[in-house]
């Protein structure tokens, strides 16, 4: 609102006034004005009074309100304490009367009482001296009497009289002197009873009552006992007692019973890293590795192994060659270019010898790995071990050139070397060619046996012979005849194929092992023929054994054919249909046009026996009657004229989904409550309005919501037992939205009261409209921030102010949207 002069302000109440709310004040020594909290002036301006300048009457102290320190020492007079004003309450110990054991030298005033309680005798200061007083029928002398059950005699001396009490005899045991049990009386002897017993106490012995605490008494026995029972048990280390110290029950000890233990003291531990403990307290290291022996070993930071490691070569020191006694070195260790001839023992690279005996057969030794040269000394030949055979070395430096391998049973090159692929004419699987110049010196290893023709020797040809071009001719080097052991193992074979064998003896066995003879066999694999592969047999067949070996086997054999058959399986599976099956061909398996004539019938057609959707004509069908409802389908079309109706349509004759028109019903009057169904769907157009006045009661709306946006005006009260409520929920409550974070006010929290904690709350824009209202309670000990948002006006009530504002401790403010975006907040705490 705008500015207003202070005369122009609504009055503020004194009851409403708050410590927070603001005056306007003029500062003089700043010439202008300023705004000041109520409490903070009236505070400031109490100790601004000049000296003695309040009236007394001016001031209203309540009830027993005046502070001590606001009265002089020594300004109360007698004269201003009314008669009979000091209270017992009031009086210090010792101001009216003194105790002491030993009397004062002096008195205070005239009248104190001084009591002595040494001798516990009683004085009174007159002024001068302490003078001992006597109470008003006082005893001053004692006789002693002599009749009764009790003589008592007196003996006085000075002030002191003593009394000494003779009881008669009693004439049995168990009798005392006293008056009846109950009652008064005449003092007599009679039996002791419990209320003649004095009560026992903390230092005097004396009659007890027992009534439980602890203890019972058994009558019977008349004996006391302990009132406690509970299980015993030995194994208890933990109990459970009263107040009365007596145990109610006990329990296993626990950790938590246990004094920590420390480095000093035995206790109870926990066991950390490292360690662990089993069910049965057994404590055990927790580290767990798989047992074994391992050079070099990772370990954590309390000692324990976790593992092995690989050794490595940086974790073994330089030892010398000396400390080496076993065990073989690795090639890979060896470095390159690393064995010089000095290394090498006699026989390392090239074995040597020849033949055994005057035969002049060469023996060839057994060769320790692939690559050994041997060398014969009676010939001066040389060989090269290939892993499986010894080969005659190819002389390279412009003498004989290895060509490839020769096959002297079909007088064919068998493969060529990279040598020899470069050879013009030197073709595989074909004939040698003519010797020439470009052939002069290349060489091939005969593989096999056989007669040589064409080209070469025409002379028997067995392995491992050589066949030279002399650049003229083909000429033998017959090495087969002076070989020991010319067998099939020794001559090397190139694999091909399926055949993974590298010489000959070994190939034909892998063949013969995989071989299915022409005779018959067993093929356990897979047999398949592509889709222009053709299997051929003779005048033989195919045989299946079956899961079973037995004597029985399924044989598929052929008729010899005329001409050429194919048999198609379908693509689809199932069981062959063979021409002896019975009871195989399923309905589903015949195509549906099948011929009358086909069928073998041995009577009447039957009513399963025709299709659900068949077309038969009526004249084809055996009635013995009239056709009857069951034989009419549901959704059969029959014409009205068709229907041999002896009454009107009842009820019960139309379908319940039947559209029949009003205008073919025959309705005698007009509708009435009983002819609409419970869940008969009426458009509320059809029902005419309620307009007259009470018709409608309060009972006939049970439940249900009252719809619709037109208001509804009530002129009378609301009357309920139960809460109204709108979309904030009842109007009676504020209802809490509690936050303990920093909160940001949504338009849900219209009507409520929002209790804030910690954070602080944000009023924002754009969120709520006049007339929205919203209270902020600070529920905790601290001040909490009311933020301005982002394009927002939060005006102080009854100020010009505007921005952020704090709410103290448990202040309460209200927030009032007065404008678009504008509010206005009031409250207490409030700053």
């Amino acid at each position: 609102m705008a500015d207003l002069r202070i005369s122009e302000l609504s009055p503020l109440a004194s009851a409403d006034l708050a410590a927070g709310d603001l005056l306007a004040v003029a500062d003089l020594s700043a010439s202008e004005s300023k705004k000041i909290s109520a409490a903070d002036f009236l505070s400031k301006a109490v100790t601004l009074l000049s000296e003695d300048t309040i009236p007394s009457e001016k001031v209203l102290f309540g009830s027993e309100s005046v502070p001590g320190g606001a009265i002089v020492n020594g300004g109360i007079g007698s004269a201003q304490i009314a008669s009979g004003a000091v209270q017992a309450s009031k009086l210090a110990d010792n101001s009216s009367a003194t105790l002491s054991a030993a009397l004062p030298a002096l008195g205070v005033f005239r009248g104190q009482i001084a009591v002595e309680t040494g001798t516990n005798k009683s004085y009174v200061w007159n002024g001068s001296e302490w003078v001992p007083y006597k109470a008003a029928g006082s005893i001053n002398r004692l006789i002693a009497g002599t009749s009764g059950p009790i003589q008592i005699s007196v003996e006085t001396v000075d002030d002191t009289a003593t009394l000494t009490v003779n009881p008669q005899t009693v004439p049995v045991g168990g009798i005392f002197l006293a008056g009846p049990a109950s009652g008064g009386g005449t003092v007599s002897g009679r039996a002791i009873v419990g209320t003649d017993l004095p009560t026992a106490s903390a230092t005097s012995k004396g009659a007890v009552v027992v009534n439980g605490n602890g203890l019972e008494v058994d009558e019977l026995t008349a004996t006391i006992g302990i009132a406690n029972t509970v299980v015993a048990s030995g194994s208890h280390s933990v109990v459970t007692y009263n107040e009365k110290g007596l145990v109610t029950g006990g329990r296993g000890i626990a950790g938590a019973d246990l004094p920590a233990a420390t480095t000093t003291t035995k206790g109870g531990v926990i066991v950390g890293t490292g360690l662990s403990v089993s069910g049965t307290g057994l404590v055990n290291h927790s580290n767990a590795v798989a047992a074994g022996t391992a050079a070099k070993v990772a370990y954590d930071e309390q000692g324990h192994i976790t593992g092995p490691l690989t050794l490595e070569a940086a974790d073994i020191p330089d030892i010398p060659a000396s400390k080496i006694t076993s065990g073989t070195i690795a090639t890979s260790l060896l470095p390159n270019n690393g064995i010089t001839g000095n290394n090498l023992a006699d026989f390392s690279v090239t074995q040597f010898g020849g033949p055994s005996s005057t035969a002049k057969i060469t023996v060839f030794p057994t060769a320790q790995y692939r690559g050994q040269f041997f060398y014969e000394e009676s010939r001066g030949d040389l060989y090269l071990w290939s892993g499986s055979s010894w080969l005659p070395v190819t002389i390279t430096s412009g003498e004989l050139v290895f060509a490839g391998i020769y096959s002297a049973a079909t007088n064919t090159i068998s493969s060529l070397t990279p040598a020899g692929q470069t050879i013009t004419g030197f073709t595989v699987g074909s004939a040698l060619p003519v010797a020439d110049a470009v052939n002069n010196q290349y060489y091939f290893v005969v593989e096999d046996s056989g007669t040589g023709t064409g080209n070469a020797p025409n002379v028997a040809l067995a392995a491992p012979d050589q066949i030279i071009s002399d650049g003229t001719s083909w000429e033998l080097l017959d090495v087969s005849a002076t070989v020991s052991g010319n067998t099939a193992a020794n001559i090397t074979f190139t694999s091909t194929g399926n055949i993974s064998a590298s010489n000959v003896q070994d190939a034909l066995e892998e063949v013969d092992s995989e071989k299915l003879a022409k005779t018959g066999g067993t093929v356990t694999g897979e047999l398949v023929i592509g889709t222009s592969g053709t299997l051929l047999i003779g005048d033989g067949s195919l045989k299946f054994e079956g899961s079973t070996a037995d004597i029985y086997e399924t044989e598929i054999t052929a008729v010899d054919p005329t001409a050429d058959r194919t048999i198609v399986f379908p693509d689809r599976s199932g069981t062959v249909v063979t021409s002896g099956d019975t009871g195989t061909v399923t309905n589903a398996m015949l195509a549906g046009s099948i011929a009358y004539g086909k069928l073998s019938l041995t009577g009447a057609i039957l009513n399963s026996d025709i299709a659900t959707s068949a077309a038969i004509a009526y004249s084809k069908l055996n009635l013995v009657g009239s056709i009857v409802n069951t034989d009419v389908a549901t959704g059969a079309a029959i014409a009205y004229s068709k229907l041999n109706l002896a009454n009107s349509i009842l009820n019960a004759d139309i379908a319940t989904g039947a559209a029949i028109a009003y205008g073919k019903l025959n309705l005698a009057g007009s509708i009435v409550n009983a002819d609409i169904s419970a869940t008969a769907n009426i458009a509320d157009s059809k029902l005419a309005t309620i307009s007259t006045a009470g018709k409608v009661s309060g009972g006939a709306i049970t439940s249900g919501t009252i719809a619709g946006t037109t208001a509804i005006n009530i002129s009378g009260a609301i009357t309920t037992t139960g809460v109204i409520t709108d979309g904030a929920g009842s109007i009676r409550r504020i209802p809490q939205n509690a936050q303990t974070a920093a909160y940001t006010l949504q338009a849900s929290d219209v009507g409520k009261h929002i209790s804030i904690t910690t954070g602080g709350v944000t009023v924002p824009a754009s969120v709520f409209s006049v007339g929205d209202n919203i209270t902020i309670f600070n529920n905790s000990t601290s001040n909490q921030t009311i933020t301005q948002g982002s394009g927002v006006t939060l005006r102080s009530g009854g100020s010009t102010a505007t921005g952020n504002r704090t709410l103290s401790n448990y202040g309460v403010a209200t927030i009032l949207c007065v404008a678009a975006n504008v509010f206005v907040i009031t409250g207490t705490g409030l700053s």
